[in-house]
This record gives structure tokens, C-alpha cells and sequence, in this order.
């Protein structure tokens, strides 16, 4: 992988074997701004109806971004270990425990759950999940919770704003004019002109 330039990674992690140990490989996955921690994502494997929505949300927030990287994994410890291996690697708090609470909660401001597709937090709800990191994390970047239940963060995420599209000089109607008109001109005289 470290071979390679990627704009959205989407880390699955379904295995119980760690199977990414190499560290240019982790180098090359490192965060850079975009990120997604879902810690309910092995029950994609059972329902991808559900989940089909989100992950085109965040794969259209990622492009609007320029790129951007998703983990998914499940609870801890069973279903962490390579999702954990990153992040343990690019500094973040890591995902831990294993919970069977229902989503009672998830940030309906953030376009994740809004654009292109609207989603209801509380659909989706799985099994048992583990719970995602949230706060600062070592490089700044702020991981904010997704989906919730009471005060356990399920999915987590942090996205950069997205950069203003180029402004282009405006000019006033009268210098417009002017200007048109000072061409006609030229253009009049050019045609006019006898040797």
C-alpha cells in the first residue's frame, strides 16, 4: 500500500487475525484530516441494506475532501485488531469494550447522516458494538460522536471544512460596458481604415 497514493482507504476490519503489521503499510493509511471510526460495522456483513447509506455518505463527504479514511471494526478485543493497529499507530485512542445497548442518538447536524441520503440514527443499531474514541487526539484532529447510545460513542468522526470554490473578479455593468464598447470602437476604425 505504501506504494501507492489513495484519496478514501476503508479499513474493514471482520478478521480475529492482525494482518496489518507492516509499518509503511500503517504509514501509508495515516489520517490526513477525514476520518470515520465505526465500531458497529461487522453487522454490515449481515445487513449491507443498511449501512449501503452511510457509507455512501461518507464516501461522498470524503470526496467533497479530496480523500479521507474510514475504520471499521467492531468490539473489542475480537474484531479490533487490525482497525486498532492503525489507529494505535497514527497516535489515536483506540476502540475498546463490547456493548449491547441500542442507538439512542446520533448528530442529525452532520451531514454523515444527512447528504446524499438521510438516515434515522436509531436504524442503525446491531448486535453488540464496541465503543469508538472521541476528544483530541495526538495530531489535533478532534473526533466528534456519530451514533451513540447514552453517553457511549459508537461512531466517531472528525472532517475538515470544505475549501471555498474559487472567487472570480467581478466587473461592474458600467466598466463592462465601457469596455464593449471601447472594442466596438476599435474594431470600427480597424475596418474604416483606408492606407
Amino acid at each position: 500500500m505504501s506504494s501507492t497514493d489513495f484519496d478514501q482507504v476503508r479499513l474493514w476490519d471482520i478478521t480475529t487475525r492482525l494482518c496489518l503489521t507492516d509499518s509503511t503499510d500503517k504509514a501509508a493509511l495515516v489520517n490526513r484530516g477525514n476520518i470515520v471510526i465505526d465500531a458497529r460495522s461487522y453487522g454490515i456483513y449481515y445487513d449491507v441494506t443498511r449501512d449501503k447509506l452511510l457509507i455512501q455518505n461518507i464516501a461522498h463527504a470524503f470526496e467533497l475532501r479530496s480523500g479521507g479514511l474510514w475504520v471499521g471494526v467492531d468490539h473489542a478485543a475480537t474484531w479490533t485488531k487490525n482497525g486498532n493497529a492503525l489507529l494505535m499507530a497514527m497516535g489515536y485512542s483506540t476502540v475498546s469494550g463490547i456493548y449491547y445497548s441500542a442507538i439512542t442518538g446520533g448528530d442529525t447536524t452532520s451531514e454523515l447522516l444527512t447528504t446524499p441520503n438521510v438516515i434515522t440514527p436509531s436504524d442503525m443499531w446491531v448486535a453488540s458494538v464496541g465503543k469508538a474514541p472521541t476528544g483530541v487526539q495526538s495530531d489535533g484532529v478532534n473526533l466528534k460522536p456519530l451514533l451513540w447510545s447514552d453517553d457511549t460513542t459508537y461512531t466517531s468522526y472528525a472532517l475538515r471544512p470544505i475549501a471555498p470554490a474559487p472567487e472570480f473578479p467581478t466587473i461592474a455593468l458600467p466598466a463592462l460596458m465601457m469596455v464593449f464598447g471601447a472594442t466596438l470602437l476599435i474594431i470600427r476604425r480597424r475596418k474604416g481604415f483606408q492606407p
